[in-house]
């Protein structure tokens, strides 16, 4: 939003400058419209630089964290208490745990089957019930057995090693979370450049787009806000929106084309970027040209 923003500032305080006449007093007395379009400039410049780092930087960063807590979130469904009569997968999928009865929240259950592919535990746990705790600031599951039997695979052979036991306590670690973004909005811009591939360089000429949007918002804001005497303020308001939705809708159908291939992406933007930038240049051409007022 803010090349429209700074478009319809700059329209209106110049509008305003123009209507009471303080522009006209400006020009007769020997000030040009570059110097008059100086301060807004500069504004352009701090505002395409800030607009750039949002859009480059703090903004994918965001994105990310927040594709990362609903990863995470996800994974401590994992965690919930155990329901009656339903298998629930553990440790990455390593265990499946079943238990006949839960109650107390989950967190108590009878009659309870494990079937274990952990490096540390290979096999089958029976167990007349239990309970289950997740260890306080951990992501740990301990689960605790009592009168069962467990069933361990031994490794190299085709045999079974047969225990019983009273108690018995697990501990179940989650997998480490390898987390990669899962769009190219909320890539880094570094790994955009790296991957090279169509749909990358797409997103990173819609992220440079933005920064460029702004400087050539205000260019042609500063020739399209002057008003005449008998022109209201906000008479060129509707001609500068049309230019922006032309302008922004022509950035989101040449990202759309990058994305399929239609256009070669070396070409990216430019030629959008290339056509505001002619008006902005007519625009103040155009105003330049015309008897002071």
């Amino acid at each position: 939003i803010t090349p429209i923003s700074l478009l319809l500032g700059v329209m209106l305080a110049m509008g305003r400058m123009y209507k009471d006449q303080e522009i006209t007093a400006a020009t007769a007395c020997g000030v040009s419209l570059g110097r008059l379009a100086r301060p807004f400039a500069v504004l352009a410049l701090i505002a395409a630089f800030g607009t750039a780092v949002l859009s480059l930087d703090l903004g994918p960063r965001a994105g990310r964290a927040v594709d990362r807590l609903t990863l995470e979130a996800r994974e401590q469904l994992s965690y919930a208490p155990f329901e009656s009569g339903r298998f629930a997968s553990l440790a990455g999928g390593d265990a499946v745990f079943y238990a006949e009865r839960a109650s107390d929240g989950g967190t108590v259950f009878e009659t309870v089957f494990i079937r274990s592919e952990l490096p540390e535990f290979p096999g089958v746990i029976l167990a007349g019930g239990g309970r289950q705790r997740v260890l306080p600031g951990e992501a740990t599951r301990e689960i605790a057995l009592s009168d069962g039997h467990a069933y361990r695979r031994l490794d190299g052979a085709l045999a079974w090693d047969r225990m019983t036991f009273d108690e018995l306590e697990l501990r179940l670690e989650p997998p480490e979370l390898l987390y990669t973004p899962s769009e190219a909005e909320i890539e880094p811009t570094r790994a955009l450049l790296a991957r090279g591939d169509t749909a990358a360089l797409a997103e990173f000429h819609w992220r440079l787009a933005s920064p460029i949007a702004v400087l050539l918002m205000v260019l042609i804001a500063v020739p399209l806000s002057h008003v005449g005497p008998r022109q209201g303020r906000y008479s060129k308001l509707v001609l500068g929106l049309i230019i922006y939705i032309v302008y922004a809708n022509l950035l989101g159908a040449g990202q759309t084309a990058l994305e399929r291939g239609s256009i070669p992406v070396w070409l990216g933007l430019w030629p959008v970027h290339a056509g505001a930038l002619g008006v902005g240049i007519w625009l103040c051409a155009r105003r330049v040209g015309r008897p002071k007022a």
